[in-house]
Formats: structure tokens, C-alpha cells, sequence
């Protein structure tokens, strides 16, 4: 059988092949899987070890290519250094 002058199976390869160029391009977010979310939680004063704590954390969540950093805080506040690196690092 031909279609505009050329057999079937000829017209029908260009769709086919532009098709499947188009779903092998086509990125969907279920293609890549879940997100990676990191979550860290500070509870009680800050200090130096909480410091440390939120920059490794920081610093696995950059390694592991984390898309979302959660930092849950429930503190009074603490010392002015160990804060202002928390602030920098973030």
C-alpha cells in the first residue's frame, strides 16, 4: 500500500522516530524519583556543638545533593559566635 506516493511503512518511520526522540528528551519529575530532603533539629540553647551539628549538616545535604534543607529550632538563643556562624553557613 502506498501513502503520497510512498510505501506505508516509509511515511509511518518519521512519526515514529520523532516520537520516540520526544519521550527519550521528555524529563519528568517521576522519571528522576523523590526529591532529597535533609532535615535537622535544635532543641536547648546554642553553642559550639550545635554549630558544628548544623554545618554538617549542611555539609552532607551539599555532598548527597540534597534539593531541601529543614532546620527545626526550638531554642532560647546562646552564645553570639556559635549563632552567627549557624547564620553564615546557611
Amino acid at each position: 500500500m502506498k501513502v503520497f506516493g510512498r510505501p506505508l511503512g516509509r511515511t509511518l518511520l518519521l512519526p515514529a522516530l520523532i516520537s520516540v526522540l520526544l519521550l527519550s528528551w521528555w524529563d519528568t519529575p517521576i522519571a528522576q524519583g523523590a526529591p532529597t530532603v535533609v532535615q535537622l533539629e535544635v532543641e536547648g540553647g546554642i553553642g559550639v556543638a550545635t554549630a558544628d551539628y548544623i554545618r554538617s549538616g549542611l555539609e552532607h545535604a551539599s555532598e548527597t545533593g540534597a534539593e531541601l534543607v529543614i532546620i527545626n529550632l526550638d531554642t532560647p538563643g546562646g552564645l553570639v559566635k556559635p549563632m552567627r556562624g549557624i547564620v553564615q553557613d546557611i
